[in-house]
């Protein structure tokens, strides 16, 4: 009896990217995925929230779509962005003007290290800029500034009294935009690294 011969499958992925009319239609690919990276991230919204989201065009949602060694047309991941406005980050008195006109309107919340040390008495040490972020499910405090010296003399009561704050406004969760070296000292006050932020320049 003749062995029946397996198709062979080129491995083929294409990029569906999906304009907000056509997001209903192929939203049944992506709602998984995108359930399960909003569990991984903390839930801070629901899979409901990111369909809006996609339909008002104020998210993107790019579609993995192809086949492998194996199977045919199958969803191999998804992407999910958005445009951030930001100040302009090539002018530097814009940004520091931004984030004064930020604090003034109550929008951010600063902090300043104050005191002394060994060799000198009255003296900044450093500063801590954050913000309240509105969740869909729930509020949570972003530090999104953090900077200084002898961090060792004031990093246990500057966390504290942000958590206080972030408590008193009634955020579920914080979170803080930092450079490496707080992964390692933030795990005493119970921090978790859950993602990694990368950049690139492209204009």
């Amino acid at each position: 009896m003749a062995s029946v011969k397996k198709k062979q499958i080129k491995p083929l992925v294409s990029i569906l990217s999906l304009e907000p009319k056509d997001i209903e239609r192929f939203w049944p690919l992506a709602e998984f995925m995108v359930a399960e990276a909003l569990a991984f991230s903390g839930k801070y919204a629901d899979s409901s929230w990111v369909l809006e989201q996609l339909k008002k065009d104020m998210m993107q949602c790019w579609i993995m779509f192809g086949s492998d060694e194996f199977e045919e047309n199958k969803v191999f991941g998804i992407c999910v962005g958005r445009i951030g406005i930001m100040p302009n980050y090539n002018q530097y008195e814009i940004v520091i003007s931004w984030v004064l006109e930020q604090l003034k309107k109550d929008m951010m919340q600063c902090w300043i290290m104050f005191g002394s040390d060994e060799f000198e008495e009255n003296k900044v040490f450093g500063i801590c800029v954050g913000r309240i972020g509105i969740m869909p499910n729930y509020n949570q405090y972003e530090i999104v500034i953090c900077t200084g010296k002898r961090r060792e003399l004031w990093e246990d009561n500057l966390i504290k009294t942000v958590t206080d704050f972030a408590t008193v406004n009634k955020c579920k969760r914080m979170s803080i935009m930092a450079r490496s070296g707080w992964e390692k000292v933030s795990k005493k006050w119970g921090w978790k690294k859950k993602h990694v932020q990368l950049e690139k320049w492209i204009g």
